[in-house]
């Protein structure tokens, strides 16, 4: 009679549904299979997380795998490999993943929020310059909410009626198309606006 070690677990790893981008915490989950005939075991667990050129990103343990917004770049193809290794045993199991990072949406915001302004107030200050790129935003900026205004974005402006949000603002009595200039802050003549 030869004695047999138990096999070890079959092991698979579960992505969320993409797009995966740096703007968003990722978790990679596990999950073991032991044999029907076997005896569970405890398992360690051990992640690796590496770009496409083999560099390590980022490492952990356990069942879990958690990515926080920042550490991927968008456009990076990423390799996930998790080890599970039986407690006391040399046998062990390995499940491989890889994923692309997109590109995350650009966040446009104004300053000061929601307001409303009359025509008596001939010039309105609109300010974006707490809008920004995650893309180009630090990890610890990210987690925090704290990501400062990007020089790079172009900022482009434009008007809509308060009752139908599909149809643009126009100049006062030439019934034109508002147009405004391009600029992260800019000052607009609302006097001169058919917005009713």
């Amino acid at each position: 009679i030869i004695r047999r070690g138990w096999p070890p677990p079959l092991l698979s790893m579960d992505l969320p549904p993409p797009p995966y981008t740096t703007d968003k915490t990722i978790f990679l989950n596990s999950q073991a299979q032991f044999s029907a005939c076997g005896q569970r075991a405890s398992l360690g667990m051990t992640w690796t997380l590496q770009d496409r050129v083999g560099t390590l990103v980022l490492a952990g343990s356990g069942s879990t795998l958690k990515i926080n917004p920042g550490i991927l770049k968008a456009g990076e193809t990423y390799r996930a490999k998790l080890v599970a290794r039986l407690t006391g045993s040399d046998l062990s199991s390995t499940a491989l993943r890889s994923f692309k990072v997109a590109e995350s949406n650009l966040v446009a915001a104004v300053a000061g929020g929601l307001r409303a302004v009359s025509r008596s107030n001939a010039l309105l200050t609109l300010d974006a310059s707490p809008s920004y790129d995650p893309d180009a935003c630090l990890s610890e900026a990210l987690i925090a909410g704290t990501c400062t205004a990007d020089a790079n974005l172009d900022v482009a402006w434009m008007c809509a009626r308060a009752s139908d949000r599909h149809r643009a603002c126009r100049s006062r009595g030439t019934g034109a198309i508002a147009t405004f200039e391009s600029g992260t802050v800019i000052s607009v003549d609302i006097s001169a606006l058919d917005v009713d």
